[in-house]
């Protein structure tokens, strides 16, 4: 009786409204998932990075680093440079005190990182390991205006994999950033300009 009163509910409603995702990191898995969903549940994909993690060691060496705590945000800018410092060279205290501000959260049990631990279920897979692929999902994104901004120094996104999908989707907006790592911050000149270049191409109704 539920199931039949859903039913009849779905068919009644509208068809879903063209939904934009803007995926930073492994959550860029999240367009191609809902892009295998009818055409219309995702319109606008940006990604950053396809989690096939070829470098499991990198992604490994990534999520061990984010573990601890401070007691002050000043220790706290201190812990995110010592973790992030490879990937942002050359930063000034401001810049770490600001990205402390916006990765770290204030518990009771002092200042820790503010993001998702089971990000480290796929560090801790043993590294021989043959871990699954999502290019099958990533062409799903053909169709999709579709942006990837990748840091430079990046040893996670390899510009192999950047080669591999600009080949299955050749109109991807594109954008390397200079003197960064992994993951671009998106406030750089690069990365606004690949963005205001998606929203350009979205607005214009291509999709």
């Amino acid at each position: 009786m539920q199931l039949s009163l859903l039913s009849a509910l779905d068919a009644a409603m509208p068809p879903p409204e063209p939904r934009p995702f803007l995926g930073h990191s492994v959550r860029a898995r999240t367009p191609m998932a809902e892009v295998q969903s009818p055409p219309t549940s995702a319109q606008i994909a940006y990604l950053k990075k396809l989690t096939r993690i070829t470098a499991v060691r990198q992604l490994s060496r990534y999520v061990a680093r984010k573990i601890g705590k401070a007691e002050t945000w000043d220790d706290a800018a201190a812990m995110i440079r010592s973790v992030g410092g490879a990937a942002f060279p050359g930063r000034d205290d401001a810049f770490w005190m600001d990205f402390a501000r916006k990765t770290c959260v204030e518990t009771k049990d002092g200042i820790v990182f503010d993001y998702d631990p089971a990000i480290a279920q796929v560090a801790a897979a043993p590294t021989d390991q043959v871990l699954p692929t999502l290019w099958d999902q990533f062409a799903c994104l053909k169709p999709i205006p579709t942006a990837l901004i990748r840091g430079a120094l990046s040893d996670l996104l390899s510009p192999a994999i950047v080669e591999r999908m600009q080949a299955i989707k050749p109109d991807l907006i594109y954008a390397q950033v200079p003197q960064v790592g992994h993951a671009p911050t998106l406030e750089e000149p690069e990365a606004w300009a690949a963005i205001a270049a998606l929203i350009q191409v979205t607005s214009a109704g291509a999709v």
